[in-house]
Order: structure tokens, then sequence, then C-alpha cells
């Protein structure tokens, strides 16, 4: 089902939403937050801002399939979310749900 971009405020709060949510059996009350995936629009300019929205995962399609060399392209954007990840790690309610395949 097609719907129009959402944008990064609407990300945010989607992403606040999710993390109210439980999620998992898991022990001592830490199954709160669902996962989610960031898609569309997302390259090395933007990708930072996405991570900081708290979304677990991020699919990339253009940013890949149109880059002159897609090796280095998946290489940079791995590495920018990786890097931000670690950044904004706190904010996510379930860092083992965290994936860090981009492509």
């Amino acid at each position: 089902m097609p719907s129009k971009p959402q944008g990064l405020v609407r990300l945010a709060l989607y992403q606040q939403l999710l993390n109210t949510l439980p999620y998992g059996d898991m022990p001592n009350g830490e199954d709160q937050g669902m996962p989610s995936v960031a898609i569309g629009g997302i390259d090395l300019s933007n990708i930072q801002s996405v991570v900081n929205c708290g979304v677990t995962s991020i699919a990339v399609v253009r940013a890949v399939t149109q880059a002159a060399d897609t090796q280095l392209a998946v290489q940079q954007l791995q590495a920018s979310f990786s890097e931000n990840l670690n950044l904004t790690l706190g904010s996510v309610s379930h860092p083992s749900e965290v994936t860090d395949v981009i492509g």
C-alpha cells in the first residue's frame, strides 16, 4: 500500500509510540518497544537524521542501486549507520533488535 513520505518528525513520533508497545517476553520488564524499519529516500546525506529518530533498522535501495560504485556505497552506508547508531543507542528500546544490514 503506497503512502506519502512521512518525514523525520513523524518518523520520530511513530518511533516514540512503538517504544511504548509491549514486544516479546523479555524478563525484568524489558519488553517495551517494537522493532522498526525506516525506508525511502535514505542516503548518506540524511542517514544520521534517520538514526536519530530511534529506528532499529534502515532499508536502503536507491542510494545503492543508483551509485556509481555499489560496493563503496554499501560500505559507506554501513559505516555511517554503525557510527550513528553508537551515538544514539541509548534511545533504542531493544539494542538486540538492531540490524546494520543495509542494502
